[in-house]
C-alpha cells in the first residue's frame, strides 16, 4: 500500500515551441531538485603572475554563486527585447559587458539553452583570446 507524504514537491517546466507561447497539449518535464538555493559567497584569488614592477596582480573577485541567476536574467531580457523588435531568426552568440576593470562574457550554446560565463581582467586579457576560450569551452556543453 502506498504511503502519502505531505513533504514532497515537484518543479516542472514546459518547453515552448516559440518564445512566449505554451503548447496546446503541454508535456511537463521535471527539474531535478538539489536542495540548494542562491548563495552569495564571495570567491577571490591572487594570481601567481609577477608583473614588470615585481608585484603580483590585484586580488581577483572570481564570482559569486548567485551570479548565474542574474546572468540568466540578462539572457532572458535580451531574448525578450529581440522578440519585441521582431528579430526572428536572429540568435544571441555572446553578450559582452564591459566594466572599468573587467570584461564579462556570456557565450550561449547553439540551441540557446545553456551558457558559459567568463570574467577576465580587462587590463591583462585580450578580448579575442577570451572569446576564443569561450568558443572552445562551449563545444563541451552540447
Amino acid at each position: 500500500m502506498p504511503i502519502a507524504s505531505g513533504s514532497t514537491r515537484r518543479i516542472a517546466y514546459v518547453p515552448e515551441a516559440s518564445f512566449g507561447s505554451t503548447p496546446a497539449t503541454p508535456s511537463f518535464s521535471t527539474f531535478r531538485a538539489t536542495g540548494g538555493g542562491p548563495r552569495t559567497n564571495k570567491v577571490t584569488d591572487t594570481s601567481e603572475e609577477i608583473r614588470a614592477d615585481r608585484n603580483v596582480t590585484d586580488e581577483m573577485h572570481l564570482g559569486q554563486d548567485v551570479a548565474g541567476a542574474y546572468n540568466t536574467e540578462v539572457v532572458k531580457q535580451k531574448q525578450k527585447a529581440m522578440n519585441a523588435l521582431k528579430l526572428h531568426g536572429a540568435k544571441i552568440e555572446d553578450i559582452l559587458i564591459t566594466l572599468s576593470s573587467q570584461l564579462h562574457l556570456i557565450k550561449l550554446t547553439d540551441d540557446g539553452k545553456k551558457f558559459i560565463y567568463l570574467v577576465v581582467s580587462s587590463r591583462d586579457t585580450n578580448l579575442a583570446s577570451a572569446r576564443e576560450l569561450l568558443c572552445q569551452s562551449a563545444v563541451h556543453l552540447r
